[in-house]
C-alpha cells in the first residue's frame, strides 16, 4: 500500500488513464484509492466518486 497526496495521485493516474489531470483531480472525494497491478504499475480501479454520481 501507498498512500500519497491527491495531487500526486492525479498526475500520475492521469497520465496512465490519458485524461486531464485537473479534471481527475477534481472528481476526486475525500479519501479516493486508486487500485494499481503493481506487476504492470496500471490502473486497474478507481472507485466511484460522489462527483461521478
Amino acid at each position: 500500500m501507498i498512500v500519497t497526496h491527491g495531487t500526486a495521485m492525479s498526475i500520475y493516474a492521469a497520465r496512465v488513464l490519458r485524461v486531464d489531470p485537473l479534471a481527475f483531480w477534481r472528481s476526486l472525494s475525500m479519501p479516493t484509492a486508486v487500485v494499481l497491478d503493481g506487476n504492470e504499475m496500471k490502473i486497474i480501479d478507481v472507485p466511484d466518486t460522489p462527483a461521478d454520481r
